[in-house]
């Protein structure tokens, strides 16, 4: 008894030093995050930025504001901090026009500029918090956090916050839905009550956080057939679980079916899909009499004008000049192009990987110059070597899974079966996200890819600590302690 005594002692002194050290390294993490990158006032609008701005002012209990222009999360952080819709930008960057610029202080949108901000230091010190304290290791127990804030706090992601549009607040939203998943998988595989205040709490906590996500940029709707697809493998694997457990991951189910239904209504009435969808016809439709073939023969108007206006890319808004067409585009075009992919799936995939090196050719904004006050100019080498720029990666992320789920098949224990689902998650999120990003619209794709691109990046530095984890574990279980042998 008293060797037991005493091993439990020591676990007790190992994770209060532990949880000092994870202290300190956060502190640490978000003092340099505040030094380093400028005045937290600092921005740059794009010409987005102003659709934005626009969408805010309308009344938000309006159905317009829920299917405007732009998505409804960003507008309505606008609408909370913006006092007065009627002014000018004076830093707008337009890259395609060779307009990069720095970014300045503007005091209209300064409060959403210091808003992004905060929310990402918030979103991604919780998530490496989330980490740190769910490793049982003492070492994955550190590597996990400082992993994790290493990557949230270089240029490649920080530089993203100084952005006025959606990129800064999905990825934000993102890394608290992550830290959310982790801790609800493995509190269902604990078969932990879902009736006790803190389960209802988790639970809210991660659909609400998951809807607003959702909502922020239009990509992030395709995680939730995969999020679907993994609750009800969830669902059959945990037939002897208790029956309210059960029922919790049935409403899981029915909630993320009905967010999915809801964001496609709300985007087809919103049309924000138009010029994306306009974009692909030119560049992916009109250029070979074939896939042109397969939509005339679901009702789209071919006309030789029309046909000619893949020489005019770059100006899409042509397209509305012939009602007729117009017409059919806002009944069937959306549904057609869908169709159409899964129609030319040797196209569909062969084009996606040919162009899968170039998706992840970039890490950094496009909207800066190359020297900005918000860059950290020494810290741009360790953001290379944390968001690669390797189309690798996708094969690392599968291989890591892969192992995860080899862990978890093998050892039969809940928490290795949560980490593998969060896991099958994040890289099936991830490369659904990508693939829809890469042909949801064929103007921007590097920028449009990067919703999907960065979250196979953060797997490749959080699976392996995940299955560092629970091979030390392992073998901590099967070396025999000192008393023992003695």
């Amino acid at each position: 008894m008293s060797a037991i005594g005493e091993s439990v002692d020591t676990t007790r002194r190992h994770k209060r030093w532990s949880n000092f050290t994870l202290a300190i390294l956060i502190i640490l993490a978000v003092a340099i995050r505040l030094s380093v990158y400028g005045d937290l006032r600092l921005s740059l609008a794009t010409a987005d930025t102003s659709k934005f701005i626009r969408a805010s002012s309308l009344p938000l209990l309006s159905l317009d504001f829920w299917t405007s222009v732009r998505p409804p999360i960003p507008a309505l952080l606008y609408k909370l901090l913006l006092d007065d819709e009627s002014f000018s930008l004076t830093a707008i960057s337009e890259p395609a026009a060779a307009g990069k610029r720095q970014p300045e202080i503007q005091p209209e949108v300064s409060r959403i500029a210091v808003a992004q901000k905060a929310i990402s230091i918030t979103t991604w010190t919780i998530l490496a918090l989330v980490l740190g304290t769910s490793m049982r290791h003492p070492l994955p127990r550190l590597m996990a956090p400082a992993f994790t804030l290493a990557f949230a706090f270089n240029p490649p992601l920080v530089e993203w916050d100084s952005v006025l549009m959606s990129e800064s607040l999905s990825f934000s939203l993102f890394a608290l839905l992550l830290a959310l998943t982790i801790l609800l998988a493995r509190r269902v595989a604990r078969k932990g009550s879902p009736k006790e205040p803190a389960a209802t709490a988790l639970w809210v906590a991660w659909a609400s956080t998951f809807s607003m996500w959702v909502f922020t940029r239009d990509a992030n709707a395709h995680a939730l057939p995969v999020t679907a697809a993994l609750l009800a493998a969830a669902l059959l694997a945990l037939r002897a679980h208790p029956r309210a457990l059960k029922r919790t991951l049935l409403i899981a189910l029915a909630v993320t079916l009905g967010l999915f239904w809801i964001h496609s209504t709300s985007l087809q009435r919103s049309e924000r899909w138009v010029i994306p969808f306009f974009n692909n016809l030119t560049n992916r439709v009109f250029p070979f009499p074939d896939r042109v073939a397969f939509f005339e023969d679901r009702g789209m108007p071919i006309s030789e004008e029309l046909l000619a206006l893949q020489e005019s890319r770059g100006n899409a808004r042509l397209f509305y000049a012939h009602p007729e067409f117009m017409q059919w585009v806002r009944a069937a075009g959306l549904k057609t192009y869908v169709r159409s992919i899964a129609e030319y799936p040797i196209w569909a995939f062969g084009s996606f990987n040919r162009d899968l090196e170039f998706l992840f050719s970039e890490n950094r904004q496009p909207y800066f110059l190359p020297k900005s006050q918000v860059s950290a100019p020494r810290l741009i080498p360790h953001g290379d070597l944390l968001h690669a720029t390797s189309s690798a990666i996708v094969a690392a992320d599968i291989l890591l899974l892969a192992i995860l789920l080899c862990i978890a098949w093998r050892n039969r224990n809940p928490l290795a079966f949560a980490d593998a689902w969060t896991g099958a998650w994040m890289v099936g999120v991830a490369l659904v996200i990508l693939f829809a990003s890469y042909h949801g619209d064929s103007v921007g794709m590097i920028r449009h890819a990067m919703a999907g691109v960065l979250l196979l990046r953060l797997a490749l530095w959080i699976i392996p600590v995940l299955i560092l984890d629970h091979i030390l574990m392992d073998v901590s279980a099967a070396t025999p302690s000192t008393q023992g042998r003695g």
